[in-house]
């Protein structure tokens, strides 16, 4: 247990680093196994984030990838980070089983899958929380 300069301990402290560093293994082991998208500009002018499920009539993008987790980054029209979300790929399946696809992409040869960014918090989460409740982890 960790202590202060006056000999108290930080139990709280000590809870709160095994937690954290639990996690950040995870993100560790999981960058290993991450496919990671970037998308710039169109989803200013959209809202929406795009999840490739096939190209040319083959699987790729989330119905090809074998990682644990997906990185989506978000960079605007300047090139700039704006921000990124690192979801579960298991859950971001099933939340994209569910969804309608349009055609896009170059030559226009790739099946999509939008997702409105400000859904995207609430649909993994209700994803998940639903594949819980089934058993599904």
């Amino acid at each position: 247990m960790a202590a202060n300069n006056r000999g108290k301990s930080f139990k709280k402290f000590d809870l709160d680093l095994e937690l954290g560093e639990k996690w950040e293994d995870f993100v560790d082991a999981g960058l290993n196994t991450a496919e990671v998208k970037t998308e710039n500009g169109t989803w200013e002018k959209y809202g929406n984030i795009v999840i490739e499920c096939s190209s040319y009539g083959k699987p790729s993008g989330i119905d090809a990838t074998e990682s644990d987790l997906w990185i989506h980054n978000l960079v605007d029209s300047n090139g700039k980070y704006v921000m990124g979300f690192i979801l579960p790929t298991p859950t971001l399946k099933e939340v994209c089983a569910h969804k309608d696809t349009v055609m896009g992409g170059d030559h226009g040869a790739s099946e999509l899958i939008k997702i409105a960014i400000e859904n995207i918090p609430y649909a993994i989460i209700n994803k998940h929380m639903e594949m819980r409740n089934e058993g599904i982890d």
